[in-house]
Parts: structure tokens; C-alpha cells; sequence
């Protein structure tokens, strides 16, 4: 018992110690405080040896439609207007075009894309009602055609692909009674899962699609790695937008309600890391751009301004996350495209209670 007497100088100074551990867990907690550097990782010149961007003599340009980022950082952007994909290496310094191509040359419309984590890239052309599997040398094999069997008439307008490389589009159909929309998982040659769906008639009353409801208007898709849907709706009023959390098998489990002072007239979901962080991308294109960042509980957790000028070309998505929580933006400007990868870095810190 001697050994713990408090006479002795060492035991007074670890129960001070245990004390002072003790106060601390009741007046702080640890907090991730994340922060981003940003880089140039290229600069692409408008025109044939760069990106293309046109549009209407003293209107506004449109260039490329949309980019994906792939699991090793390679950047696939959709070079719309030239019919061609271009391929930036994550370090920036290399740049290639990928021209996709059916059986005899036949042209494949880039209006979306997707990489798979396996290395596989695939291709929305919106117009052929079309998703193609495209290889390294731009030959393109259709992977689902919409025109054929029950799913006659649907038309793809979004693309994505889950964390086990399966494409999901979200498509609709108009017919002269009804509108409908449907998220499908796709399987090569197969009609696939139906994962939500919605159907509206002429008098503008929603009809049970059998599955999950999807909100009135969808903006655009997120993919979980759990397998989890998110679908970004202009629900609520202009300063907000709502979230909607569907599980692996249609089934609806939360809405996450995002709100903002300036009104908000575009909206995006950029992506998700691997921790789950949901990234969303307001008013990107404007001078009021703005990236949010929200955990899994709703609460928004980082935010950063991402302006761009209103007078330079208009681009179909603006900016991109990986799953290590990397920014990747592209930023218009008079001389070309402006490649920007946001680098994260994340350190851990106290803050009172």
C-alpha cells in the first residue's frame, strides 16, 4: 500500500493527470477540421487543340456537358460538341481524345459518362436513347438500348455507375396520357432493376409505380458506396433544396433538406467519398457558386465559394469529387477551361463543448 501512498511526488502527479484527462473529456471533444488546397491542374485552350465551346454569335457558349473522375484520378471530359471524349492523366501533364465509335465507325453522342471502379467507362447518348461500354480505343458496344422490350419509348437523361461497376440510369417516357420516370440498375442485355419510379397522369396526379416514389423533379443522382440512391429535388421553395435517401432496393429512408440565403436557381450533386460526405454543388456557373459538404446526418459540414464568370461558356457540370474526398472543378474562363483539383486534407482538433 505503500506503493500508492499520496505522499509520494508520482502518484500526486498521475492522479493530477487522470484529473486533468477526466476535465478535458467533459469540456472538449475531437473534432476532423478539413481543408482544401487548391491546384491547376490544366489549362485547356478553346478550339480543335483544346476543348471545344460554341454557341450563337453574342449569345452564350456551351461547352463540354459533363465529366466524370475515375478511381485513379483520371478525368474523362465530355467533349460534346467535337463527338469526342477527352482524357486528362491525373497528374495533368498528358492530355488525349477518345473517339467513341459503334460497329463501322458508327458516331456515339457523348452526353454523359461514367467510370467504373473496375476501369470500365461507360457512356449516356441520350439521342440513340442508348448506354454504351467504351474500351480504351474508343470502340463502343451498346450495353442497353432502351428501344427494346418493355421498356419501349424511355429515354435516358442521367448516368452512373454503383461501387460494383453496374450502370444506373435515370430515364423518362412520355405518352400522350402520362409522364414517367424511372431509376433502373442495369444488367448488359437485360431491362435490369427497377430501383424508383414515378408516374404522373394528364391531369398531373401521381400514379403508384409500384416502387419508391421519386420526388416531382429530380436535378440530378448520387450513388452511395452502401448502394444507397440520392436524388436532389427543387422541393421546398427557392432557398432550398431537398435530398432524398432511397436504400439499395428502392426503399425510401430520409429526405436531407439543404437551405441557403441566396436563392438558388441550379443544383448538383457532385458526388460522394468513401466515408459517405455528399457533396452538392449550388449555383455553380454563377458568380454566387457555392460546394456544400453534408455528413450523414444532414448537417452541412464544409463549405467553400466556387464563382465563375456569367459571360463565359456554359458547362453541363462544373465540378466532380473522388472518393478520397478530392475536388475536381472546371472553371471557364476567356482563353479556355481551367482544370482545378481541390486537394483535402483533414487533421484532428479539440473544441470546447
Amino acid at each position: 500500500m505503500k506503493l500508492l501512498s499520496l505522499r509520494r511526488p508520482a502518484v500526486r502527479a498521475a492522479l493530477l493527470f487522470l484529473a486533468c484527462l477526466a476535465a478535458a473529456a467533459v469540456l472538449f471533444h475531437p473534432v476532423r477540421v478539413e481543408s482544401y488546397e487548391a491546384r491547376i491542374l490544366a489549362r485547356l485552350p478553346w478550339g480543335p487543340e483544346g476543348v471545344t465551346a460554341a454557341g450563337p454569335e453574342g449569345g452564350r457558349r456551351l461547352g463540354p456537358r459533363s465529366f466524370a473522375v475515375a478511381a485513379d484520378g483520371t478525368l474523362y471530359i465530355a467533349d460534346t460538341l467535337a463527338g469526342r471524349i477527352l482524357v486528362l492523366s491525373p497528374d495533368g501533364r498528358s492530355l488525349r481524345a477518345l473517339v467513341p465509335h459503334g460497329r463501322g465507325g458508327a458516331a456515339v453522342h457523348v452526353d454523359d459518362l461514367a467510370p467504373a471502379p473496375d476501369g470500365r467507362l461507360f457512356v449516356a447518348d441520350h439521342a440513340a436513347r442508348a448506354v454504351w461500354e467504351v474500351a480504351p480505343d474508343g470502340q463502343a458496344v451498346p450495353y442497353y438500348e432502351v428501344e427494346a422490350g418493355e421498356v419501349r419509348g424511355w429515354a435516358v437523361q442521367g448516368l452512373a455507375v454503383d461501387a460494383e461497376g453496374r450502370p444506373v440510369v435515370d430515364a423518362v417516357r412520355l405518352t400522350p396520357s402520362s409522364y414517367e420516370r424511372e431509376i433502373r440498375r442495369l444488367e448488359q442485355d437485360a431491362a435490369g432493376t427497377v430501383l424508383a419510379k414515378q408516374i404522373v397522369d394528364e391531369r398531373g396526379a401521381r400514379v403508384d409505380g409500384g416502387r419508391a416514389v421519386l420526388p416531382d423533379s429530380v436535378e440530378s443522382l448520387g450513388l452511395g458506396n452502401d448502394g444507397r440512391l440520392y436524388a436532389l429535388s427543387p422541393e421546398g421553395s427557392a432557398f432550398t433544396r431537398l435530398i432524398h435517401v432511397f436504400g439499395a432496393d428502392g426503399r425510401p429512408l430520409r429526405a436531407l433538406r439543404v437551405q441557403t440565403e441566396a436563392e438558388l436557381r441550379q443544383s448538383q450533386i457532385l458526388g460522394l467519398d468513401r466515408w459517405g460526405g455528399l457533396y452538392v454543388g449550388l449555383n455553380l456557373g454563377s458568380p454566387d457558386g457555392r460546394i456544400v459538404k453534408i455528413d450523414g446526418r444532414g448537417r452541412a459540414v464544409w463549405s467553400a465559394p466556387a464563382p465563375a464568370a456569367p459571360d463565359q461558356p456554359a458547362l453541363g457540370a462544373y465540378a466532380r469529387v473522388d472518393r478520397d474526398g478530392n475536388l475536381y472543378v472546371l472553371n471557364p474562363g476567356a482563353e479556355g477551361l481551367e482544370v482545378q483539383k481541390w486537394v483535402r486534407h483533414a487533421r484532428w482538433t479539440l473544441r470546447l463543448r
